[in-house]
């Protein structure tokens, strides 16, 4: 991990003359540089969570610090490489353009593809081929300074102390001979030492058990009569149901021309109906 500090970050000026947002060893960045790492963020975000992202994660306020340490670290590891003479060739920058899947078209770089893609994100050819050559010159300085073999003055010291240590060590040798039965070690042997030691072999029976202890005493609420009884008389309307009656009736209508005798009659033959259902 590199020490950004050690590099020299001069002043931090939020907000600023209202030209820059922060100034590293004279470097400014700008709020525009901010507000588009901000804006590469949520893309990022959208792009791994896509619709079941929090919209609060998107919020701008909420992105602005790891944005803006994001801007600073750079431009600290952009200025160390310059002073280390880092550059990228324009056939390492045009190769590592060329590799990217998204600006290919059957396997080929497409030159529309390139120009639609970076329209989309924002970016011109200029300034991504820029961006591109920046990254290269990062990588040459993390490669360059991770693969270098160095030790630390904490691992020396402790490279040091291991190689002067001294302990005094004690042990006792025994030898094979003395661990070795002369006794009888057939099976019927150990059968029979079994079967003459077979309580020891065994453990008394075991049980597990989990349990939940209720003492109705914890649970059981004192109550006031009279309390029951002004509550009851506070409510006991909606307990109350008022009485009803059901009727159910059959009505037989006398036809025009039916007598009161075959009238009569046809009563007489539907009540004994009903009477019988």
């Amino acid at each position: 991990m590199l020490s950004f500090a050690a590099f020299g970050l001069e002043t931090l000026l939020p907000g600023g003359s209202g030209t820059s947002v922060a100034e590293v060893n004279g470097e400014e960045i700008t709020p525009f540089a901010l507000q588009e790492a901000i804006t590469q963020q949520k893309r990022q975000l959208v792009s791994v969570l896509g619709d079941d992202i929090d919209p609060a994660m998107l919020d701008d306020d909420r992105l602005q610090p790891r944005a803006l340490q994001s801007l600073i670290q750079r431009a600290l590891l952009l200025q160390k490489s310059t002073a280390l003479n880092l550059v990228a060739s324009e056939a390492q920058v045009g190769k590592s353009i060329t590799s990217i899947e998204a600006f290919q078209f059957n396997g080929k770089f497409s030159p529309d593809a390139y120009k639609s893609v970076l329209a989309g994100a924002g970016y011109t050819p200029e300034r991504f081929r820029r961006a591109q050559a920046e990254d290269i010159v990062l990588t040459q300085l993390q490669t360059a300074i991770s693969e270098t073999e160095f030790a630390t003055q904490a691992e020396l010291a402790a490279t040091a102390n291991l190689i002067a240590e001294e302990r005094d060590v004690r042990y006792l040798v025994i030898p094979e001979s003395g661990l070795v039965s002369d006794g009888d070690l057939s099976d019927a042997a150990l059968q029979n030492y079994y079967q003459q030691n077979e309580a020891t072999f065994f453990n008394p029976e075991q049980v597990v058990v989990d349990y939940i202890l209720l003492d109705p005493a914890d649970f059981a609420v004192s109550v006031d009569e009279s309390v029951v009884e002004e509550q009851y008389e506070a409510v006991k309307d909606e307990y109350e149901v008022a009485e009803q009656a059901r009727v159910s009736h059959i009505l037989l209508i006398q036809e025009g021309d039916e007598s009161d005798a075959a009238y009569g009659q046809r009563v007489v033959e539907a009540a004994e109906r009903i009477g019988r259902a």
